[in-house]
């Protein structure tokens, strides 16, 4: 068995991890579009590794639905289909509110500091107007709440679920002021989550899910739009 750097490398899961990241952040804050193709050749060379290691990370992610194979064609980033982004969206509203109303009634003092301190750093990434460091941020803190929630199966099904709409999250920061109207929702959301209010946890976090749906569907459809007039 041959031992040199580049088979080392190709075995190597860390690897595969850090390619599917910073594709999955590449399509999320919009550096590739949906539709795109994804020219191996290229991606290798960004990249520095070998195409074993490069295919194996875009099976990774083909299977959560970030990508998807046209044949005679290759690869390209996945164009969102509205009645899967409506059944999906719904489906995330579902789940992520629960884990508001759980997260309300069973978190501790830590957990709820914790999400104080994710909020000041969302607040600040609005701030910043980085699209790339807003979308960390709402994650960690939606992450801590789940956290708080201690609903593994809530968390088994939920966590899949926002991999597979990281696109279509991503596109609705692109909506004009919805990064700001995200911020404020999750504070009231914290709000409820300090007074230990389930309940309204649970309907201000589907209020803000609807919200960036329909900031998400409004982007997805005038870039349909602009690449039918291209």
């Amino acid at each position: 068995m041959p031992e040199n750097g580049l088979f080392a490398l190709d075995a190597s899961p860390s690897l595969r991890s850090r390619i599917s990241d910073a594709l999955r952040e590449a399509i999320a804050d919009g550096r590739l579009k949906p539709g795109q193709r994804l020219i191996e050749r290229e991606l290798c060379e960004v990249f520095k590794v070998s195409r074993p290691s490069l295919r194996e990370a875009m099976r990774e992610l083909e299977a959560e639905g970030y990508i998807e194979t046209v044949p005679h064609r290759g690869p390209r980033v996945c164009i969102v289909d509205e009645n899967a982004l409506r059944n999906g969206s719904e489906a995330l509203a579902v789940l992520e509110s629960l884990s508001a109303r759980l997260c309300a009634e069973r978190a501790d003092d830590k957990q709820r500091q914790v999400l104080r301190e994710r909020l000041i750093d969302l607040d600040e990434a609005v701030a910043s107007a980085e699209k790339t460091i807003i979308l960390k941020t709402r994650d960690a803190f939606f992450d801590s709440m789940l956290d708080a929630a201690n609903n593994k199966v809530v968390a088994g099904m939920l966590r899949p679920l926002r991999h597979r709409l990281t696109q279509t999250r991503g596109a609705a920061l692109d909506h004009p002021g919805r990064a700001v109207m995200l911020a404020r929702e999750a504070n009231e959301i914290l709000g409820a989550i300090e007074r230990k209010d389930g309940e309204g946890a649970q309907r201000l976090c589907t209020a803000s899910l609807t919200a960036g749906y329909i900031a998400a569907l409004h982007v997805i459809r005038s870039t349909v739009c602009l690449q039918m007039s291209a």
